[in-house]
């Protein structure tokens, strides 16, 4: 049962956004690089999903949960530890992006409790505080979802592509479509200048053009302009979607896929036009592959619907057919078999 939350109602539980940058300094030090598999290693699982019944209490996520789901999650995609995984994805002299979602507002984005737990893992795996950038599209987004915008370089930063009269477009790096103004999708500097590495953490969501928004929308419309252009008939956001994905200013950095589905939403998305429709998986997955990821996020979707008595998506609406636009562009698999993706519960060890 979703327990509504009210942003008054929150007691930060952040441990690194926002502290001064002496505090995450002492926090890194001595920790080093921890040797893992290379990022070109190959393994059989794409998806690792872990649920934890008390990773929610009370309508607030926790953060020791979410660090322990993320743990077991990472066990079982490459049989690490979260910091080494990371290790064997990020060096401590790249800048780490972390994309987070926030369209939906503070009763559904990514929530700042798996953002810390991430941080956490980031830093104990030898990357610097000051080279982590949380990151979305828009600022104001950030902010009533009760990130801090913090642009010093002293410890972890937090900012939109876009805040109240500036835009941080990057005018060398763009996805050109003849589609409503015909001017191009420029991408925001803070993905192609800013960062050398990217870590996706979308919320799982029904849409109402693209069928499902996770992992290949959030980070194709999150690191554009100009995309409204896109969501409408005959198009519905395809190729769009998996055309940006494979921009090579994009593709070469995105490393990770965090998929925040402690909540979810499975009817009315993107946006939270009717708070009952948000359901609680309470679960934390890691991916190697946003296809699949987000393949198992429409399947998720779908059975809370029939749940619901409403009917799948594609019926009731438009369908996700970027999932095998993206596929077809050599993102990843949209029919991954049973053993690429891997299940745990921890609810009885948390």
């Amino acid at each position: 049962m979703h327990m509504r939350r009210a942003a008054s109602q929150r007691v930060s539980r952040r441990r690194f956004l926002g502290i001064s940058a002496a505090g995450v300094a002492a926090g890194a030090a001595g920790l080093g690089v921890r040797q893992g598999a290379s990022a070109q290693d190959d393994g059989d699982v794409r998806v690792a999903r872990v649920r934890c019944e008390s990773a929610v209490v009370d309508g607030f996520p926790e953060v020791s949960a979410c660090r322990a789901m993320l743990e077991r999650a990472a066990q079982l995609l490459r049989g690490q530890t979260l910091p080494d995984l990371l290790a064997s994805l990020v060096a401590p002299d790249d800048v780490v992006g972390i994309k987070v979602n926030t369209l939906a507002g503070f009763e559904l984005a990514t929530n700042l409790e798996v953002v810390d737990a991430l941080i956490e893992g980031l830093l104990e795996a030898g990357v610097p505080a000051s080279n982590i950038v949380v990151w979305d599209r828009f600022e104001h987004h950030l902010i009533s979802c009760l990130y801090e915008i913090q642009r010093s370089e002293g410890g972890v930063r937090c900012y939109g592509g876009e805040s109240d009269g500036a835009v941080g477009l990057d005018p060398d790096v763009f996805y050109a479509s003849e589609l409503g103004d015909g001017e191009p999708s420029y991408l925001y500097r803070v993905a192609t200048q800013d960062v050398t590495k990217i870590i996706n953490v979308p919320v799982p969501k029904d849409h109402n053009c693209s069928g499902v928004t996770g992992c290949l929308k959030n980070i194709a419309f999150g690191a554009v302009n100009n995309t409204v252009r896109f969501h409408g008939a005959p198009h519905y956001c395809d190729p769009m979607i998996g055309e940006i994905c494979a921009l090579p200013a994009l593709r070469d950095k995105v490393v990770l896929h965090v998929m925040d589905a402690l909540r979810a939403l499975c009817d009315g998305g993107p946006t939270v036009g009717n708070p009952e429709r948000i359901f609680e998986p309470r679960e934390l997955w890691l991916a190697t592959d946003p296809v699949a990821a987000d393949t198992v996020a429409l399947d998720m979707i779908n059975a809370e619907r029939e749940a619901s008595g409403l009917p799948p998506i594609g019926e009731a609406g438009p369908s996700p057919k970027h999932i095998e636009t993206a596929e077809a562009l050599g993102l990843g698999v949209s029919a991954p078999g049973a053993s690429s993706i891997a299940y745990a519960d921890i609810s009885s060890e948390v």
